[in-house]
């Protein structure tokens, strides 16, 4: 019995001993980043507001989780409008608080989430999978498209009210602050 515990262990040991410090280690389970955002009626025309967050993820390794929302780029190396970092340590589990986020965009702009993990054994980027196919993405060591791109969407129910003073008023404020679609009666 001695003799087969330890011809596991050499076994495990040798094993381990044959990945390269260069290989990224795949955070094990969990949750990336993400967040949510709407026009900002405080603002002048053009400006998101919302909220970022990352985690929970299991990480196995100490590292820094990342996370940029890029305007009219899906891509990880692109620019990115917003980044927040949320560090891990002691190989245990990143969970990053939501935090508010400002960015310049409107309904004419593609917006991406990218999401990095920067660890001890080497950075790794989240290629965003595609729902349509049933892709649901995975962990790369090379910087790719961060996933589908998101759209803006015109606030509602705020809109619908903008539109009524737009048309009683023969106004544009609507289309012009909310980014809304312009007003057609309903016939």
């Amino acid at each position: 019995m001695n003799k087969l515990v330890m011809s596991l262990l050499a076994a495990a040991t040798v094993g381990t001993a044959f990945v390269t410090p260069s290989q990224a280690a795949e955070p094990v389970a969990g949750n990336k980043c993400a967040f949510n955002s709407s026009t900002d009626v405080t603002r002048e025309a053009g400006w998101q507001i919302g909220h970022i967050r990352g985690g929970p993820l299991v990480t196995g390794e100490d590292g820094t989780l990342v996370c940029e929302v890029h305007v009219n780029n899906n891509t990880h190396d692109g620019a990115h409008v917003v980044q927040v970092s949320y560090p891990a340590t002691g190989g245990a589990v990143v969970v990053g608080d939501p935090r508010v986020i400002n960015y310049p965009a409107t309904a004419a702009d593609t917006v991406s989430l990218c999401t990095e993990w920067h660890g001890a054994s080497g950075t790794l980027y989240w290629r965003g999978g595609n729902t349509t196919t049933g892709d649901l993405g995975n962990w790369s060591t090379t910087p790719t498209s961060c996933g589908e791109a998101l759209s803006i969407e015109p606030n509602w129910p705020t809109c619908p009210i903008w539109l009524a003073i737009d048309q009683r008023a023969g106004t544009n404020i609507a289309e012009i602050w909310q980014d809304c679609e312009p007003y057609e009666p309903i016939i």
